[in-house]
């Protein structure tokens, strides 16, 4: 029989051992970078060690997130060897202003034995403040010694600048185990029947591009068209279609320029893609084929595959800054191009000996760039690619294909490695389910969303987390994990409306349960297994004060 969530949390009440913060300023007169990195040792005195729960942190700017890395016998000649650390503890950053203790719940937290352990810790865009000093400060309590330390500008790495003392406290109790006093969740795990068709690969400049040919034999990757599912991706053949018309317009009717959309080009077909259909196209300077009229008169040049997935839906062979017109005094035949077969089943749009712009204006002559996006009446396409000379300047450029819209992300690959693959649509968000952070005498709000048209869902609370999943298949849900030990978990109702909801419990204000750790996981009905049910990611939280 399923208990109550009442009995569960009584069930999984924990005495919570005395919390003993070592501080050691809050009273910076110096910074680091956005990313960079504070590194610190700690040396356990007590032989049953201690485990390490919560920090305070002095940062400059608001950041999500704190991660926390360790290495056995201190930081010293260790900060430039990211393999050397371990990924102890993660958690949210509570901000709370320059010279102010920012919280850091770290939940279960991490252990430390006796002896000395380096410390380091980062936030994506985390500004750190410090003070610097002239010698190193050691700040201890019975139980832990903390030495200052050093801090860079870049994660595991560049130069390192000491001494540096670390503002922050560090909270800890004695022993293995010993859980805190803050509210923590963290998410895990994955829902099921997840998809994708868009594919993608984001490289950090054109010096590391990795899928160029030459004139002589252009390389090529073709992408089939298989329907809702998406494309199957594979290395072509060489190949190359020589241009034989003007040089585009642009959606003004003037000469296609700097970062500008082009003029309206019209398929002799009707292109499938996934999640729509198009007889009409656009290229953009920049390397972009955009699948379907548009008004746009300017294209981006800072790029990313979140906004290839999620924009205009498009096809881009190399979207990044680039410049059709800068290469005309030394190649008059540089520019892009919009031609059609005789046969009237393909059409190529072609970006030949354009310049790099990525570096501002180059000199005429001294970057080229030829690449080309072959679409076919059948819904396949291929990025083609000739000659690639980049300039010296930065910026990124992705390669892909993106429907638009608000679909899933499906993170990036390496195409030159990863092909052939195919793409695992359609495109559809696995079942989310999220919790609060819960506090005694509070409340904790679990929801579920992209439940889809599910008219309710439920929320399975357990005392047992299930951190690597038990698979579903032997109860007919092939493809689900079960993230709680099902067996003891209380059931609780979501109502959903528009394939979202939540539900808002009461947290008794009983001190015994302070500590008390649980795990939670979203059902839905759904296709797709004979089950008729979908299972969500797990989330792991602990009631705090």
């Amino acid at each position: 029989m399923k208990r109550s969530l009442f009995a569960l949390m009584v069930s999984a009440a924990a005495t919570l051992p005395a919390q003993a913060p070592l501080t050691t300023l809050f009273a910076s007169n110096n910074q680091g970078a956005p990313g960079g990195m504070v590194y610190f040792d700690l040396d356990v005195q007590v032989a049953g060690g201690v485990t390490v729960t919560a920090l305070d942190v002095n940062i400059a700017t608001p950041t999500a997130e704190l991660e926390v890395y360790v290495v056995p016998g201190g930081h010293g000649g260790n900060e430039g060897d990211p393999s050397a650390w371990s990924l102890a503890a993660r958690g949210p950053v509570v901000f709370a202003g320059v010279d102010q203790p920012s919280a850091v719940c770290l939940g279960p937290g991490f252990f430390l034995p006796q002896g000395r352990h380096g410390v380091a810790l980062r936030g994506d865009g985390a500004v750190h403040r410090y003070t610097s000093a002239s010698t190193p400060q050691v700040f201890a309590t019975a139980e832990l010694q903390l030495t200052a330390g050093v801090a860079s500008n870049q994660p595991f790495g560049g130069a390192q600048y000491a001494p540096r003392i670390w503002n922050g406290a560090v909270y800890y109790a004695s022993g293995a185990g010993a859980a805190g006093a803050c509210a923590w969740v963290a998410r895990f795990g994955e829902g099921c029947y997840s998809g994708a068709t868009s594919f993608y690969e984001s490289f950090a400049g054109l010096a590391a591009f990795d899928l160029g040919g030459s004139a002589a034999a252009p390389s090529a990757l073709d992408a089939s068209y298989a329907g809702a599912a998406g494309y199957v991706v594979v290395a072509g053949a060489p190949g190359w279609y020589a241009p034989q018309g003007p040089r585009l317009l642009d959606n003004a009717g003037g000469a296609l320029d700097d970062d500008d959309v082009s003029e309206p080009l019209t398929l002799p077909f009707s292109l499938a893609f996934p999640g729509g259909v198009t007889s009409v196209v656009h290229a953009t300077a920049n390397g972009e084929v955009y699948l379907g009229a548009t008004s746009a008169l300017t294209s981006d040049v800072t790029p990313s595959g979140s906004e290839l997935v999620t924009q205009l839906p498009r096809l881009a062979p190399l979207w990044c800054d680039l410049e059709p017109a800068a290469n005309a005094p030394a190649d008059p035949a540089s520019g892009v191009y919009f031609d059609v077969a005789a046969n009237g089943v393909e059409a190529y749009v072609t970006w030949l000996g354009v310049a790099d712009g990525r570096g501002g204006a180059p000199a005429a002559g001294a970057t080229s760039i030829s690449c080309q996006c072959v679409l076919r009446s059948d819904g396949s396409v291929s990025f083609r690619y000739a000659d690639l000379q980049p300039g010296p300047g930065t910026g990124v450029a992705v390669v892909g294909f993106g429907p638009g819209g608000a679909v899933p992300d499906p993170g990036p690959l390496d195409l030159s490695q990863s092909a052939p693959f195919a793409t695992t649509g359609p495109d559809r968000f696995p079942l989310e389910h999220a919790c609060t952070p819960p506090q005694l005498g509070g409340v904790v709000t679990l929801s579920v969303a992209a439940a889809g048209s599910a008219p309710f869902a439920a929320v399975a609370v357990s005392d047992v987390a299930v951190a690597s999943g038990v698979d579903l298949a032997a109860v007919g849900a092939a493809g689900c994990s079960a993230y709680v030990d099902l067996a003891g978990a209380a059931l609780v109702a979501v109502p959903q409306t528009g394939g979202s909801g939540s539900v808002t419990l009461a947290v008794p204000n009983a001190p015994t349960l302070l500590g008390a750790a649980f795990a939670s996981q979203a059902f839905a009905p759904g296709a797709g297994n004979t089950l008729q049910v979908t299972t969500s990611n797990g989330a792991r939280w602990i009631v705090g004060s």
